[in-house]
């Protein structure tokens, strides 16, 4: 039988994979204590014998590395933590392997200090686990990988060290592609010590943020001009960089003046292909619909004054969130979904009644899969002026935005999104 640490492992592997690295982290102790019953769910989801450090494959794993050698796959860098960056991601994947490629997808559990490489094909599936990023390293060279495609970093140990070993590959295309401001700050959501967005302020405020700044890895320096130094290094020597909105082409550029022109806007495709939804029958109260896992940076405590606010002035109106909140709040003006399934959520929209849909994230979305799945259901939409969700509300002819960063200017832009859809059911 496996040992105890590879079961923990796979276990966490897929609880990783589908809540993020904190989650899996957080149920540790519980999934070791559940190991036993589920073993059999864990066999299926991944066959243990298929997971094994480089240097000692067993049986027909040696002949599985050695066709994926010779396939010479693309070598996806990816964080665990899930959200849009997980989701394309995976999206990627499916295409390249549909195409039929090979991709490698080498990720970093974090909460077991361990590496763990992906390898998929359409005849085949394998696990490579190191605890050493120099064994792990030496298998990526081994593989001889057509392409060096950058996803995300965060949460990853060693990024120096990691940014350097991927520049050694000299003959071998690199390609980043931005989903977040990792690259320009530790604090990867560019929120300050005060938990606020920090608007980009000069290097001797942010040397003063970062090491009170709990949005900040421990392991990260507290010097932004030496992170930005081997950030910008790397950058340069891309031979493409990706990102899916203008806003974070500004955002680069402007903190990276050498990188002007670069830096490539490609969208996002969407996640999924939906029709709008049809239209309300009849007028409704308004109910604010917020999707996602709603963090601290996301909004959480937007939609705690929200839902105040809602009490205080009983007002008919209601949220609800599909999704989860990371706030314990209990009210009768608040429903919390929690886990969905993704291809659902038109049929949840609906079923709650939701007549605006709300971003309430306090950083600057780097595309927001969200703020485009609403858009596509038809339903109105609201944030605050940041970023690209902002830029595609101020597209969007059904789109509000809140005029200033808080709870009460966020209920006057969805009240006015709601009088906006109902207006047109009574002019219909």
């Amino acid at each position: 039988m496996p040992s105890i640490h590879n079961r923990v492992l796979h276990k966490l592997y897929h609880a990783a994979r589908q809540d993020g690295v904190a989650y899996a982290t957080k149920h540790l102790y519980s999934y070791g204590a559940k190991l036993y019953k589920s073993y059999a769910l864990a066999r299926k989801a991944i066959p243990l014998e298929s997971v094994f450090p480089f240097a000692s494959p067993t049986g027909s794993a040696q002949e599985k590395l050695a066709l994926f050698q010779s396939l010479h796959p693309t070598i996806l860098i990816d964080h665990m933590c899930g959200g849009g960056a997980n989701a394309f991601a995976q999206q990627w994947i499916n295409r390249h392997i549909a195409e039929g490629g090979a991709v490698a997808r080498w990720t970093y559990l974090s909460g077991l200090n361990l590496y763990l490489l992906e390898l998929e094909s359409t005849q085949y599936k394998l696990f490579i686990k190191e605890r050493s990023f120099e064994r792990m390293a030496q298998c990526i060279q081994w593989l001889s990988p057509s392409k060096l495609l950058l996803n995300e970093l965060v949460s990853w140990p060693q990024i120096e060290t990691t940014l350097s070993y991927l520049q050694s590959f000299l003959s071998t295309p690199l390609e980043v592609w931005v989903h977040d401001y990792f690259c320009i700050c530790p604090s990867y959501s560019l929120m300050n010590s005060n938990n606020n967005y920090c608007g980009l302020p000069g290097t001797i405020v942010c040397n003063q943020c970062l090491p009170a700044n709990r949005n900040v890895p421990a392991y990260t320096p507290d010097n932004i001009t030496a992170w930005r130094r081997q950030w910008e290094e790397f950058l340069q020597k891309a031979a493409a960089i990706y990102v899916p909105d203008k806003s974070v082409q500004d955002i680069l550029e402007q903190i990276y003046p050498t990188l002007h022109a670069k830096a490539q806007i490609v969208p996002h495709a969407p996640l999924d292909q939906w029709a709008p939804l049809p239209p309300l029958s009849r007028i409704t109260p308004p109910v604010i619909g917020v999707i996602g896992h709603i963090t601290s940076h996301k909004g959480a405590t937007i939609v705690q004054e929200l839902v105040a606010m809602l009490e205080s002035r009983c007002s008919d109106a209601r949220v609800v969130v599909i999704g989860e909140l990371d706030l314990p709040i209990t009210s009768s003006k608040l429903t919390v979904t929690k886990a969905y399934r993704h291809a659902d959520l038109p049929e949840i929209i609906a079923a709650h009644g939701i007549t605006v849909g709300l971003v309430p994230s306090l950083c600057p979305e780097t595309f927001s899969y969200t703020a485009l799945e609403v858009t596509q259901l038809g339903l109105p939409l609201v944030c605050f002026n940041l970023g690209a969700q902002a830029q595609r509300v101020k597209v969007y002819p059904h789109g509000f935005i809140a005029k200033t960063m808080d709870a009460n200017s966020c209920l006057q832009a969805c009240l006015l999104a709601h009088n906006h859809a109902m207006s047109h059911l009574q002019s219909s």
